[in-house]
């Protein structure tokens, strides 16, 4: 068992943890795994250190401790027939979290976090700012999304902010049930991206941007109408294709 003061006095144990911890990230583990694990480790010591079992941070704990890299981004996609056999066994609810991942690119806490403040079903649009990043994004909803959106707000004036935390989950339950293998709930956003990009015929690269609210200076801060009609286009032309 390592002590406090072996690992005060003795930085080459923390050292060789670490090369540990780099070796397996460089074997196959992802980059965030070896981060979490050597965050944790210096958060320890940072306790050791406020509790005063170690007068200081070891030498090992420096400012480059838990760079390990980054991981490659590995989206998700589903097919046009592997949505269509999803909404067939999906309920009203996950029909509705489909429809906001597809229509909206939403994640989970894109769902946690909508008010009804920033539905629009009149217009037919989500105004708001994305949880994630703060970016400005709006979205034209498809037919099947106001309608599933309308029947939730007659029944919740808080429409999300209760019994919505585990939706990630049941997503990816369902995604199971239908037999879909390697897919979890964030399928559903990058499956959308891929929809828009399909339906620009991958020459408009900034109206995906504008469909994932993307942080970006020129559109952040505010809409143009002329701005919109690209995005909401494709919005509408992925609606006749999923023929939902």
């Amino acid at each position: 068992m390592t002590t406090s003061s072996e690992l005060a006095d003795k930085p080459e144990t923390l050292a060789r943890y670490r090369e540990h911890v780099v070796a397996e990230r460089n074997s196959g583990r992802s980059a965030s795994w070896a981060k979490a694990r050597l965050d944790k480790t210096r958060l320890f010591c940072e306790w050791l250190v406020a509790n005063r079992y170690m007068r200081k941070l070891p030498l090992a704990i420096g400012r480059g401790w838990s760079k390990v890299g980054t991981d490659e981004p590995s989206p998700q996609y589903l097919t046009l027939t592997q949505v269509r056999k999803l909404w067939k066994l999906a309920d009203d609810r996950l029909k509705l979290a489909s429809a906001l991942g597809l229509n909206c690119g939403y994640r989970a806490k894109d769902i946690q976090t909508l008010e009804s403040s920033m539905i629009d079903l009149k217009a037919g649009v989500i105004r708001r700012q994305r949880s994630k990043t703060g970016a400005a994004q709006i979205h034209c909803l498809w037919k099947v999304t106001k309608d599933l959106l309308r029947e939730h707000l007659e029944n919740n004036s808080k429409p999300f902010a209760v019994g919505w935390s585990n939706i990630s989950k049941e997503l990816t339950a369902l995604i199971a049930e239908a037999g879909i293998e390697d897919r979890t709930a964030k399928a559903m956003r990058s499956t959308g991206a891929q929809f828009i990009e399909q339906a620009t015929g991958g020459k408009l690269p900034h109206v995906v941007d504008q469909y994932l609210a993307h942080t970006d200076k020129r559109t952040a801060k505010h809409y143009r109408e002329q701005e919109l009609e690209e995005l909401f286009a494709a919005i509408r032309a992925v609606e006749i294709r999923l023929k939902l």
